[in-house]
């Protein structure tokens, strides 16, 4: 009995370390955000959108990082002629096998979404799932390059919140951006200053979770240079990297002040400034820290406060009825 249920916890250990779900702040507070923005600027809530958005893009995210986990974990072995198993001794194939799981209930709610919805979200589902495997497979993962802050934060920062503004609208109808497909015919309308403004909405987002993946390659660099990396930091050096850091922590302040001067924020954001002090005596720590004791945590901590306060800021202001339109 005793040893079933250690088998059963060391089961779980290695799932949590395979999906890393203590990193999920990165997409469900931009998802939280997206759904109070539109509530906000459209008066537009759609419960069921909403659960099955959240169905989708959970286990995505997840098997993501499982995919991302698993790669790495065979890369690893393979050069050093191991097995390739992961921690706990959780094999390649029963990492593989929890991705797919993932990955197919995330693409089940997605397929059950545009249904409900329209085309373009069926559009954006392939295209997520997409960058989520060239994020960590093929010859070339993304993760393995310089370029993994600005995917994962064009992606996660402004295409999670972006889409989950989208899926309260039936059918796209009075939404920003539409598409009409009419076989053989397709045509994208685009009012360019509404989704100006949900961009410019979600650059706090888009900048604080480049943040967050620049935290984790400056953590890993060694790691990641013994493994054939060339992130971000290994690519401008540990000095300049450190710079970007901080850089993208202040600006993160700077664009959520200018997005809520130009009303694509309501006043009730600027709640996120009372986060800008703690942010900074943890950008001041991780900037201090030495190569061998990163406080990783900083940038996720900077991500779940201001992003946090900015979604519900704008939560309050749709619910107080506060105008969109001033």
């Amino acid at each position: 009995m005793a040893r079933e249920t250690e088998r059963q916890r060391s089961a779980i250990r290695s799932l949590i370390e395979l999906t890393e779900p203590r990193t999920k702040a990165a997409s469900l507070v931009p998802f939280a955000f997206g759904v109070a923005w539109a509530a906000w600027r459209y008066r537009a809530f759609s419960p069921g959108n909403t659960a099955l958005f959240f169905a989708s893009l959970l286990p995505v995210d997840l098997a993501t990082t499982a995919l991302n986990n698993a790669m790495d974990w065979r890369r690893a072995a393979r050069s050093a002629g191991g097995r390739g198993e992961g921690p706990a001794g959780l094999s390649f194939r029963a990492a593989v096998a929890v991705t797919a799981l993932l990955f197919c209930a995330g693409i089940a709610a997605g397929l059950s979404l545009a249904f409900r919805t329209d085309a373009l979200v069926f559009v954006a589902g392939v295209a997520a799932v997409g960058v989520a495997l060239a994020y960590s497979a093929g010859p070339l993962p993304i993760s393995r390059t310089p370029f993994g802050e600005l995917f994962s934060g064009v992606t996660m920062g402004a295409g999670i919140p972006f889409v989950a503004t989208y899926v309260q609208f039936s059918g796209g109808s009075g939404a920003p951006v539409s598409l009409d497909l009419r076989w053989p015919l397709a045509a994208l309308s685009v009012n360019l200053a509404e989704t100006a403004s949900i961009l410019l909405a979600c650059a706090p987002f888009a900048i604080l979770i480049a943040g967050v993946m620049l935290a984790n390659n400056i953590r890993d660099m060694e790691a990641d240079r013994a493994s054939g990396r060339l992130t971000l930091p290994l690519t401008v050096g540990r000095p300049a990297a450190l710079r970007l850091f901080a850089a993208l922590q202040a600006s993160a302040f700077l664009v959520t002040l200018a997005a809520v001067a130009l009303g694509c924020l309501p006043p009730f954001a600027l709640a996120a400034l009372l986060a800008a002090p703690q942010a900074a005596r943890g950008t001041l720590r991780f900037l201090k820290s030495s190569p061998d004791a990163v406080p990783f945590g900083v940038s996720v901590g900077n991500l779940f406060l201001a992003g946090g306060l900015i979604a519900l800021g704008t939560l309050l202001a749709a619910v107080s009825g506060a105008s969109a339109f001033p």
